[in-house]
């Protein structure tokens, strides 16, 4: 579902979260706000997934980790808050996750520091940039 830049304003429509058979969903750079669904992890084949630019809030969902097939995540330039789930690090699939421009806590957890070095992330804590490849 590709509804990139096309000045959307108004909270992610509930029956969003019902279109379980999506691979693709693509709505950045449009001004939803609000906070994710609770929902967002019933799309269990979705491999790409950007949500960017937008003006949504909110703590992440740990939901988020049931998106097993998610190779691409870019949540970035939104204003979520608080930590981010510690069940993400389970995405066995996930090689790219922005994160930055919100208001996340940078205070970095154990589960963490294991995480795979090899997939890309990029995230506002100093200790980020050091410890993970960083796309600016």
């Amino acid at each position: 579902l590709y509804l990139s830049s096309n000045n959307l304003s108004s909270t992610l429509p509930p029956g969003l979260c019902e279109l379980k058979d999506l691979w693709e969903l693509y709505l950045q750079d449009n001004s939803f706000t609000g906070h994710l669904p609770l929902g967002i992890g019933n799309f269990i084949i979705m491999d790409h997934m950007d949500i960017s630019a937008n003006k949504l809030s909110g703590e992440l969902p740990a939901s988020l980790s049931k998106l097993q097939m998610l190779e691409y995540l870019n949540l970035s330039q939104n204003t979520f808050d608080g930590r981010i789930p510690e069940q993400l690090h389970h995405m066995l699939s996930l090689g790219t996750i922005d994160l930055s421009h919100n208001k996340l806590s940078s205070e970095i957890q154990n589960h963490w520091r294991n995480f795979n070095t090899s997939r890309s992330w990029t995230c506002p804590s100093i200790y980020w940039k050091e410890r993970f490849q960083v796309v600016e």
